[in-house]
């Protein structure tokens, strides 16, 4: 009998309560940085200007098999445009562009991406909501980056529709505070900061690296609200063509467990 209580209580400690979140966020990233396709550096907020401010959704689902493994999947689709004056004078691919041009300018980037995170290091541990964790995360992601840019004074276009997949690891520290004797509003807070760095695979390749911090507002064991700032950068080339540019910017949304 002693056994089976033994064996009841290792089950109920292995296995969280509610194993699944699902995130829904409302990502307001501009897109900063550089392309390049064998004619000289065209800057996205200076040459074209096409780093406006743009909600895009964030969709994330996270499986918690057992208590401290995270498994988590993570969708985004961001795009922007703008038309306007060229300034300075680049060759982008087959195509001339001079100060004065009309352009037009498209710019996507989706991504998919999977993730393990081990929460192994705990140094401060004084409840479920009140602790200090470090997980070694890795993970993979593909980018799927769409850039076309036309002149339209001249009625030129190239377009560059490429998918890279990158292999990454990282490190995510996260410190949960329990707040029920201050507030019987929130349970409690907990704050997160993550960083990621590695390859891209495809074309030619590349390099990728992002920074993450998030605050969260726990008003029940299933329910909460966040707010939080992610970058997100890239490093890809095919050919002569190289894109080195990211997102950045706020996020707010909120996470349902069950």
């Amino acid at each position: 009998m002693q056994l089976i209580v033994v064996l009841a209580a290792c089950v109920v400690q292995t296995f969280p309560q509610k194993p699944a979140v699902l995130e829904l966020d409302n990502w307001v990233p501009r897109l900063a940085g550089t392309m390049h396709d064998g004619g000289g550096n065209i800057d996205l907020e200076s040459n074209v200007k096409v780093h406006n401010e743009e909600a895009t959704p964030f969709v994330s689902f996270s499986l918690i098999p057992i208590n401290d493994i995270t498994l988590s999947v993570a969708v985004y689709d961001f795009s922007t445009s703008s038309t306007g004056s060229f300034s300075g004078n680049r060759t982008f691919g087959s195509m001339t562009l001079e100060n004065g041009d009309t352009y037009d300018a498209t710019i996507g980037i989706t991504s998919v991406g999977w993730e393990a995170a081990w929460d192994t290091v705990k140094p401060y541990e004084k409840s479920d909501s009140t602790s200090l964790t470090f997980a070694p995360i890795v993970g993979l992601q593909w980018y799927g980056v769409e850039n076309r840019l036309e002149n339209v004074t001249d009625d030129q276009a190239v377009t560059h529709d490429n998918g890279w997949i990158s292999l990454h690891g990282g490190l995510r520290v996260g410190f949960d505070l329990q707040t029920q004797d201050f507030t019987t509003a929130i349970e409690s807070i907990s704050v997160e900061s993550q960083f990621m760095a590695g390859l891209l695979f495809g074309d030619d390749g590349g390099t990728v690296w992002s920074v993450q911090t998030v605050v969260a507002f726990h008003v029940s064991p299933i329910v909460s609200g966040h707010i939080g700032y992610r970058l997100q950068e890239l490093i890809a080339e095919d050919g002569a063509y190289k894109f080195d540019a990211g997102l950045q910017g706020l996020y707010f949304g909120g996470e349902l467990r069950f």
